[in-house]
This record gives C-alpha cells, sequence and structure tokens, in this order.
C-alpha cells in the first residue's frame, strides 16, 4: 500500500471519528444549546426577559419538551410576568430538520398563565408586539438560505388570565382564555422565521384577550358603580340626619 493512500485512509478514519464525536456532543448538549437559544433569542426578540428551566429533546422520535417557560413584562409594566407555562410539547417532523423549511407537526400549549396587563402605553401584549416588529424590521430581513419554520397543528388551551390596571387598585379580574386552534401557519408563505412565528402566536393571543377583556369599560363600570355607592351614601346621610332633626 503507497504511502498516500495510507494517508487517505487515515484521513478518513480521522475524519468520521471526528463526525461521530460532533454527533456525540451534539447528542449531550444539544438540551442545554437549545434551552439557551431560546432564552438569549426569545429575550432579543421580545425586549423582555425570557427563561425556560429544562429543554427535552427526542430527535429519534422528533418529540421536545420545554419546561417552566417565563416571558416577562416588558419595560413599563408591573406585573411579574406576561406569559408562564408550566410545560409544552413540540411535535417534530425529523427528516425536515436539514432542510430550508423544517415541519413542526404540532405545538401544544397546555394552561399557561397570562397576565394582561393596562397602562397608560397600552396593554402588555401590544408592547411586545411592537417590539417583535421592530425586530423584525428591514435589518433583520431573511437570507434565502435562513431557516424557516411551517407549523401544521397549534393548539393554545385551559389558559387562565388575571387583567390588571391601575384603576384596579390592585384587584385583578381573573377569567378563561377561550381555547385556540390554528392550523398550517407558514404554509401558503413557504415557511415563517421564529420571528415571524412568535408574532403570530402573540398576535392571536392578542386578539382573544381583546375579545375578552374591555378595560374602557371596566374602567367605566368601576366610575359608575364608585358614583352610585357616593349617591347612596350621600342620601343615606341626608336619611340620618332628617331623622335626628326629628328628634328634637
Amino acid at each position: 500500500m503507497s504511502f498516500p493512500i495510507k494517508k487517505i485512509i487515515i484521513i478518513a478514519v480521522l475524519s468520521v471519528s471526528l463526525l461521530f464525536a460532533v454527533i456525540f456532543w451534539l447528542h449531550g448538549n444539544l438540551d442545554r444549546i437549545t434551552r439557551e437559544a431560546i432564552m438569549s433569542y426569545g429575550s432579543e426578540m421580545t425586549q423582555a426577559k425570557v427563561t425556560v428551566d429544562r429543554v427535552s429533546i427526542d430527535m429519534v422520535n422528533g418529540k421536545c419538551v420545554i419546561e417552566n417557560f417565563i416571558l416577562a413584562n416588558p419595560k413599563g409594566f408591573q406585573a411579574d410576568y406576561a406569559i408562564k407555562v408550566k410545560e409544552f410539547d413540540l411535535e417534530i417532523t425529523p427528516s425536515t430538520i436539514a432542510q430550508q423549511v423544517i415541519v413542526i407537526k404540532k405545538i401544544q400549549i397546555v394552561a399557561p398563565d397570562i397576565i394582561y396587563e393596562s397602562s397608560e402605553r397600552g396593554t402588555n401584549f401590544d408592547q411586545i408586539q411592537r417590539n417583535i416588529a421592530a425586530y423584525l424590521g428591514p435589518s433583520k430581513a431573511q437570507s434565502p438560505n435562513d431557516k424557516k419554520i411551517r407549523v401544521n397543528h397549534l393548539s393554545i388551551t385551559h389558559g387562565k388570565v388575571e387583567a390588571i390596571a391601575a384603576f384596579m387598585n390592585g384587584q385583578p379580574i381573573a377569567f378563561d382564555l377561550p381555547d385556540v386552534y390554528l392550523n398550517d401557519l407558514g404554509k401558503s408563505e413557504n415557511g415563517l422565521s421564529p420571528g415571524q412565528l412568535g408574532q403570530a402566536i402573540v398576535s392571536v393571543l392578542k386578539k382573544e384577550l381583546i375579545s375578552t377583556v374591555d378595560f374602557t369599560k371596566l374602567a367605566k363600570g368601576l366610575v359608575g358603580t364608585a358614583a352610585g355607592l357616593a349617591k347612596t351614601l350621600e342620601e343615606s346621610s341626608g336619611e340620618v340626619v332628617n331623622k335626628l332633626k326629628s328628634l328634637f
């Protein structure tokens, strides 16, 4: 066997060994890498801190579980967070991971805790949406080679919401979020960027929140209740005075 052939064989063996080493390293660190990417990218995109306790990925079956996801409130809002999810699941088509458009069979978000907060600048979800839109501006235009995502089915079920505003004097109103079901996200666009997918999810949540809670009506209702109470107290005081006068 000539030296060049030996050298080629050695290089090939080393290359294969390196490939297996990289695969083994990724297998042991993919959960951590994905967790850090979600927190870093999510925080940059929303301009609000994103934290995740744990990510578990099963590459063979294309399943991913994200535990204790929290999206904090953007600046200017008082509540500790906007969205908190104990656990949500993703199911990916493994054969598409190496392709330009990654296909997610389904995303299931179960029992999210949401705080819907109103301030002078609008609601926290208004601000999150504005922050994502700013992030997706011209400076973030995708190149043809950037990865995109298509989601076949997205469900958000059994959500709980607390609506709060300054005029409510620290007394939130709790209500159930209507279940949300979306299909074929990114299908007509041949895939969405992660930011566009995030914007789509925030948009549908905001739509459901607006249809369920009207802060303007709540404020008017509280003002009306306060005025009615003041009138009742005034009338009651007048009756007491008249009764006292009758005693003399």
